[in-house]
């Protein structure tokens, strides 16, 4: 009945209370630490918190080259910093992670990182498909589903959930 309870979010502010809610302002790791306490015995605990960036998206991509093309797939970071990408996924279903970026891959603020088949090994479909942003947790953090694709031709993100056919 007379418990305590003291978030530490770490991110520099506290809270009281056993429901409680919070919301960080930027993406990053943070320590949570709760302190539960009756008076004359306390306990602790902590959890580590990952804060994805929502700036990072599916920009354009290829899944049906012409000859001597290979496919790819455009990411843009419409944010005002540097993300790091390290374990996050690329994939052609929402089903399975196909790639993941290795340790210390970062993409610049208001920059792209296009990642060609010759390096993620992913065979898009060539007419009906996804693409598929997996954040590293594995949940899905942008999903572009496509139908008739045309040879040559790449899908530009027009809007956040439209895209265009363009040969450009």
């Amino acid at each position: 009945e007379n418990l305590s309870f003291v978030w530490n979010f770490g991110d520099g502010s506290t809270k009281e209370g056993k429901n409680i809610s919070h919301i960080y302002n930027f993406p990053g790791k943070y320590l949570v630490t709760l302190d539960i306490s009756d008076g004359l015995n306390s306990s602790q605990d902590q959890i580590q918190v990952d804060i994805y960036s929502r700036d990072i998206y599916i920009s354009e991509f290829l899944s049906n080259p012409a000859k001597q093309e290979e496919e790819w797939v455009e990411i843009q970071n419409n944010g005002s910093y540097f993300i790091d990408l390290s374990e996050w996924g690329i994939g052609n279903t929402k089903d399975k992670v196909d790639y993941k970026f290795p340790k210390n891959t970062f993409i610049a603020s208001n920059g792209f990182f296009v990642l060609s088949k010759s390096v993620s090994h992913i065979d898009f479909s060539q007419s009906d498909g996804q693409v598929v942003l997996f954040y590293p947790n594995g949940q899905i953090a942008d999903l572009v589903e496509y139908k008739n694709a045309k040879q040559g031709v790449s899908a530009v993100r027009k809007s956040a959930s439209e895209f265009v056919w363009s040969e450009n």
